[in-house]
């Protein structure tokens, strides 16, 4: 990873985008970030802040918007309003983390596992409802999510041969 870029997730713990800018000025390489409602400018306000702190920025909510310094951008699919509870951004950052441990871009590694961790809360909703799922089950079900994707990409790459 670029020494410039960093990767911003959602860990609790810093609710203003002063503190952000502090912690990064500060040369901290994973920053929380809580943000509070939900805007039309989703997109646009996290290519903003991407920009301008030259990190990706995954900004939780619905829909989760993963967003590059370049100004790429995804809205995520995946996810239900089970997914607004206590720890399930920390399963989400510590997804990123495996995934940027593992050498992958981190744009890529945190809109891939934006897409996973909301899709492993839907299985856990499609079986115990949206109100009744918790991180734990979110973390529990990641497995079975990632092989379903991966069935779905071997698919789809068998459909084209």
């Amino acid at each position: 990873m670029n020494r410039r870029e960093r990767t911003v997730v959602k860990i609790c713990g810093i609710t203003r985008v002063e503190d952000a800018r502090q912690a990064l000025e500060a040369g901290a390489d994973w920053l929380g970030v809580i943000l509070k409602g939900d805007s039309p400018r989703r997109i646009d306000a996290a290519r903003e802040w991407a920009g301008r702190w030259k990190a990706v920025v995954v900004l939780k909510g619905a829909p989760t918007v993963t967003a590059a310094p370049d100004g790429r951008a995804t809205a995520n699919p995946t996810g239900n309003p089970g997914l607004a509870t206590a720890g399930t951004g920390d399963v989400l950052a510590g997804m990123i983390a495996a995934l940027l441990a593992q050498k992958l871009d981190p744009y890529d590694a945190a809109r891939a596992a934006a897409y996973v961790h909301g899709l492993a809360g839907d299985r856990v909703a499609g079986e115990k409802g949206a109100l009744g799922l918790d991180a734990g089950d979110v973390s529990e079900a990641v497995p079975a999510a990632m092989h379903a994707l991966t069935r779905a990409r071997d698919e789809a790459l068998e459909k084209r041969s």
